[in-house]
């Protein structure tokens, strides 16, 4: 939805089985948009989630905006691996107390950082309770993993942005409906991957025609000053 346009055309739809998910429709659907309409950001809910989705995503330098994410979230006020600096390399430069480790590794195949830190300044560090380290023999170690720092940086920023996401993503319901109760999108006559794609597209087309048409009698109707739209009795134009 761009708010700079006078009419909200539906620009991309796709049909397939209902034992597709939500990811895979926006991992194949993301692409397809950008090329066509120039995507830089996208407003999705929830089940649209997950790596497939955010590597497609990065590769096509487009920003997912969630109302909500899928998997574990951290509890508490723990420090978290999305807390430490790393380097450009993806390597651990420092951690939240400022420390740096011992030494650190990443590994590009599988994804893990790693890194070891004095156990003498865990030991006197104000988050050794609370920090994501574990305890080792000889050095305490910390490890994660490209995705999870992902993760965590969506959450932030879903977190950060909810109420301008949700308020987006609320924005597509109204069209649902209108495709479901004016269109009769949710009762389709017909069966078959093919028919209903068919279909599906000419009721996007006759929805897409309906808001042009009420754009252009809006606009005229303010051009030439013509009386409001009556409910019962329609327009009335007076020249």
């Amino acid at each position: 939805m761009n708010e700079a346009n006078d009419v909200q055309f539906i620009t991309h739809y796709d049909v397939k089985p209902n034992i597709a998910t939500d990811a895979e429709f926006a991992a194949e659907a993301i692409p397809e948009i950008k090329s066509s309409f120039g995507l830089t950001d996208m407003y999705v809910d929830g089940g649209y989630c997950g790596k497939d989705v955010t590597d497609v995503a990065d590769s096509n330098k487009v920003t997912m905006h969630y109302t909500d994410m899928t998997g574990k979230k951290a509890e508490g006020d723990g420090i978290t691996a999305g807390v430490f600096e790393f380097n450009e390399d993806k390597t651990v430069k420092l951690c939240p107390a400022n420390v740096q480790p011992i030494d650190t590794k990443h590994n590009p195949e599988s994804g893990t950082i790693s890194a070891h830190f004095s156990k003498e300044a865990c030991e006197n560090c104000e988050f050794k309770d609370r920090c994501c380290i574990k305890e080792q023999v000889r050095a305490n170690k910390f490890s994660t993993t490209e995705n999870t720092l992902k993760a965590e940086k969506l959450r932030k920023n879903m977190l950060n942005e909810r109420k301008e996401n949700t308020s987006l993503r609320a924005a597509i319901e109204g069209t649902n409906s209108e495709l479901k109760s004016r269109h009769g999108l949710d009762d389709l006559k017909v069966r078959g991957t093919a028919k209903v794609t068919i279909v599906t597209g000419l009721k996007i087309s006759a929805c897409n025609f309906k808001r042009f048409a009420k754009n252009s009698l809006r606009k005229l109707t303010k051009t030439l000053k013509l009386p409001q739209k009556d409910s019962k009795q329609g327009i009335v134009m007076q020249f």
